[in-house]
């Protein structure tokens, strides 16, 4: 499920460049998969929901560290199908990667901010696992969206230290759900008062 707020998937894709420049896939939350076979994959990609960012966690799979922000909605459960990983959540990645030091960084950061939020989401996107190096996510990254990386080439935020990128990386994320909730609230006052 990629992420439909424009503002917020371009500050989620800004902060996961920063944390990994090698990384290939844009902002999403995994809720399916893999799937032996094509006729597994559910035929309904509608999935109009608000989900709710309620805060942070962390895995470690093998060397691999995951860094995240638990992602959830009323029927997200439902639809979550991961048979290769039993107990997995619904889980917005920030980082995962090899770098023990960075993803502690990044965690003991996140707890200083508000990372909590909303979003909403229209539909699904089935995607294939060998798919996710025609996903162009450098083309995605947008540094004008913070004055912290306004100007800056992709090659200099791959080139910062690791504490600039991971306070870049906590900067855009914190700005994007505040910036989320404001339209959120805008909508909502809209809405009560039609």
């Amino acid at each position: 499920m990629f992420i439909d707020e424009p503002v917020l998937a371009k500050c989620l894709n800004l902060a996961i460049f920063a944390l990994n420049p090698l990384e290939k896939w844009p902002a999403h939350i995994t809720i399916a998969g893999p799937f032996p076979e094509k006729s597994a994959v559910p035929r309904s990609l509608e999935f109009a929901e608000q989900i709710s960012v309620i805060g942070r966690g962390r895995f470690l799979n093998g060397r691999r560290h995951t860094v995240f922000l638990h992602a959830g909605s009323l029927g997200i459960h439902s639809r979550m199908h991961k048979p290769d990983y039993p107990g997995a959540i619904p889980h917005l990645s920030l980082y995962s990667g090899n770098d023990a030091e960075l993803a502690d960084l990044l965690y003991s950061r996140l707890e200083q901010v508000n990372v909590f939020g909303v979003f909403y989401n229209r539909k699904l996107a089935i995607v294939e696992s060998n798919e996710q190096y025609n996903f162009n996510f450098r083309s995605q990254i947008d540094t004008s969206i913070s004055r912290l990386t306004t100007g800056l080439s992709l090659d200099q935020i791959r080139k910062m230290s690791k504490e600039d990128r991971v306070g870049i990386a906590v900067n855009v994320v914190e700005y994007g759900f505040a910036y989320s909730a404001r339209r959120s609230a805008f909508k909502a006052g809209r809405l009560i008062k039609q």
